[in-house]
């Protein structure tokens, strides 16, 4: 859906928008990450500064994305110990995803793939262990903004938060009394405007994987928190990142691996771009 408006004083872009749209339903974060997102144009420019001073006289369009239909968690593996999810995008990572297991790690709300449940508690623990232990190993895909040079890569640092606004908390890189962050990399296809990467996250912090490729100078396409600009055309629907491959020991003693296939929008945007 499309908004067109002229302004008619001086404020803050953010404040026009909310005041024009009259919603209260919608927070100043949704708007926020519109602006940041790229769906907002003054004077036919787009803009990304929430608090950027609208003039009068100035034509503010707002471009709002439709809304995705939500896809259910699909369950990939049951035994009498574990559950193996794929996680769509846009569901909160937390207990209420299957009543009956419980969480030995999480994924972003935006991020989508493999998610590992233990049964009860002996179970989670033993996976609390394991990947303390590095035992367990994750691979993701995300689809990267500009053209990666090297064909791999290894990057280690130190990350802990940075800033906090509206009740969220930004994390990066900070001096050695943070937590230590540790992330392999591949290149598996380069376009033009975009690398798509294998990451192989050794340690598991708290957006490990989107800081480290900001760090890189190609922030992960959709990421509006750790990547301000972006050299791609594309508009990614949301952060474009997958886990794609787990491999553990099963508290049985069993070695198991498993992987999931690209969701939709993460095909689109490789259709789009290579």
């Amino acid at each position: 859906m499309q908004y067109e408006w002229i302004a008619q004083s001086s404020e803050t872009l953010l404040s026009f928008i909310q005041a024009k749209l009259q919603d209260k339903t919608l927070s100043l974060r949704k708007i926020k990450g519109w602006i940041d997102a790229g769906y907002c144009f003054v004077g036919g420019r787009q803009e990304r500064f929430s608090r950027f001073q609208v003039a009068p006289g100035q034509k503010i369009t707002l471009r709002v994305p439709e809304a995705r239909a939500q896809k259910p968690v699909e369950l990939l593996f049951e035994d009498e110990a574990i559950l193996i999810i794929s996680k769509p995008a846009g569901i909160t990572c937390d207990a209420r995803l299957e009543k009956k297991a419980l969480l030995v790690h999480r994924l972003d709300k935006e991020t989508s793939g493999l998610l590992l449940l233990a049964k009860n508690a002996k179970v989670k623990e033993y996976f609390i262990k394991e990947f303390k232990k590095h035992a367990v190993q994750k691979q993701y895909v995300a689809i990267c903004d500009g053209a990666v040079r090297e064909p791999s890569g290894t990057i280690k640092n130190y990350l802990g938060p940075i800033e906090r606004y509206q009740g969220h908390v930004k994390w990066g890189v900070v001096a050695k009394d943070g937590h230590f962050a540790h992330t392999e990399w591949k290149v598996l296809k380069k376009a033009k405007q975009a690398t798509l990467l294998q990451l192989m996250p050794v340690t598991g912090k708290t957006h490990q994987l989107r800081i480290h490729t900001s760090g890189m100078h190609h922030p992960i396409l959709g990421d509006n928190t750790y990547g301000k600009s972006f050299r791609c055309s594309y508009r990614a629907p949301r952060i474009l990142l997958h886990a794609i491959h787990l491999s553990f020991t099963h508290p049985a003693g069993n070695k198991m691996e498993i992987s999931c296939p690209l969701p939709d929008d993460f095909e689109a945007c490789l259709k789009e771009l290579f």
